[in-house]
């Protein structure tokens, strides 16, 4: 399904929007090959979801998008399931560019990708800013972020509240934020009751450049806070990471991650570290796209 300008509409009710296995989750589709179950463009007013907590809205093998929303104002997701399919199942969520948004109670057992991503691209042939987001009450397991903002960040994305994560594995994170195209990023909350298992990092913050806007510099990312997190077995399908908030440094400067705030924060490592691990300081960051992890070596021991 897809709509290009559009304007109140929903998608609503308690049955199953199901690919079949035809729709790809490949990063190139081959000609005709449709990747998302539904895909909205310039749209406002739209609705996708189910009745309720007991009675949900079945999104699977969806392709490489549940949904693909791009500059759509006034969407509102709620009451959705992801089966548990082990293919044609990669990102849940897509948001770009979109305004006053809420997603809310989503159970997804099995993705690939994010399952929860907000971003901003060029899509759209010109820069379009983000703001007012809602996330809610999300429970997943994803082989990468369960929520994040990035990797595509070229126009601002302002006041964002995300609470009630739980997240039963994480290949990369539970909660993290990425900005990598010039964006702005200000004023995103994590609060609530954040629990979470087998992630490989709980949470990261970080800044780089990889310039996929004209003109694009180097992004910001401040006033952030982030509260009542519960992270146990921080180890996930690829391997173990610290939660790290990290700048970037290049010839123009150093580019300083600003005003976060962390309050009430439990992080329990698996132990059996060599001993060396404890005199390691510094940073360092690798880029392996399109994995996208970052690579630390700093360990909590």
């Amino acid at each position: 399904m897809w709509g290009d300008g559009i304007s109140n509409v929903k998608i609503t009710g308690t049955g199953t929007i199901d690919g079949n296995g035809i729709l790809t989750s490949s990063d190139s589709p081959g000609s005709g090959q449709g990747d998302k179950a539904i895909a909205l463009k310039l749209s406002d007013h739209i609705e996708i979801g189910g009745v309720d907590s007991g009675h949900r809205l079945n999104l699977q093998r969806f392709g490489h998008f549940a949904l693909l929303a791009t500059g759509v104002d006034n969407l509102d997701i709620h009451n959705v399931h992801v089966p548990n399919f082990d293919t044609n199942q990669r990102d849940v969520f897509d948001i770009m560019q979109c305004n006053d948004v809420t997603v809310t109670d989503i159970y997804s057992e099995n993705s690939k990708d994010d399952v929860v991503k907000l971003g901003s691209d060029y899509s759209l042939g010109y820069v379009r800013s983000m703001k007012n987001v809602r996330v809610d009450k999300i429970t997943a397991d994803s082989n990468c972020n369960v929520f994040q903002i990035g990797s595509e960040t070229v126009g601002s994305i302002t006041n964002v509240h995300v609470s009630n994560l739980t997240v039963l594995g994480a290949g990369k994170s539970g909660f993290g934020i990425s900005v990598n195209d010039g964006s702005i990023v200000d004023g995103v909350t994590l609060d609530g009751t954040n629990v979470m298992t087998g992630t490989t990092s709980p949470f990261f913050i970080e800044i780089s450049n990889r310039g996929r806007a004209p003109s694009a510099g180097i992004g910001q990312i401040k006033n952030v806070s982030i509260s009542n997190v519960t992270a146990t077995n921080t180890k996930g399908s690829r391997g173990e990471y610290t939660a790290s908030i990290s700048g970037y440094k290049d010839g123009s400067g150093t580019h300083y991650v600003e005003n976060v705030t962390l309050n009430n924060i439990k992080i329990t490592a698996k132990g059996s570290h060599p001993f060396s691990d404890a005199s390691i300081t510094e940073l360092i960051k690798l880029f392996i796209y399109p994995s996208g992890m970052i690579e630390r070596k700093c360990r909590y021991l």
